[in-house]
């Protein structure tokens, strides 16, 4: 599998839309399948392949397409600059090259633990960036926005 990323259409072959069956066709059997149930009642499948450093999402809300795709392997750069392993410092220079418009820092640092996690949400582009101690450990992206509430798919 190529591993070149297209913000708002997804990986190699693999397209946003897809459903859990078209992964697995490509990629085989995942190493691990994780179910979610949030508090609204909606829920959220997730094929891991840690070797691969790719989580795939799909949600009941999106009719189980995949919607998001998750970055942990320090191989897979996000157009050719954002990778894990990269700092904050570099994440934002390199943002300002990639005109993603202005991200949204938040901090969500767990009270009893002596780490620090952050999330940047680039909303321009559907990316938010994952931060342990200042450094990338994981990227997320998805389908571009069609309006504040639904995705654009990518024609499969």
């Amino acid at each position: 599998m190529t591993r070149r990323v297209k913000l708002g259409t997804g990986i190699g072959d693999i397209k946003f839309g897809m459903t859990s069956s078209d992964i697995v066709n490509l990629l085989g059997q995942p190493d691990d399948t994780e179910n979610e149930t949030h508090e609204d009642g909606s829920t959220t499948q997730t094929l891991v392949y840690e070797e691969l450093g790719l989580l795939f999402d799909f949600g009941s809300v999106d009719n189980f397409k995949l919607n998001s795709i998750s970055i942990n392997a320090e191989d897979i750069s996000v157009d050719r600059l954002i990778r894990v392993g990269l700092s904050k410092q570099k994440v934002f220079d390199f943002v300002d090259e990639l005109d993603w418009g202005d991200g949204e820092l938040e901090d969500i640092s767990p009270e009893d633990d002596n780490v620090v996690i952050e999330v940047i949400w680039f909303d321009q582009v559907n990316v938010s960036i994952w931060l342990e101690d200042d450094e990338v450990y994981e990227i997320e992206f998805g389908p571009f926005w069609k309006d504040e509430d639904h995705f654009l798919w990518p024609k499969l």
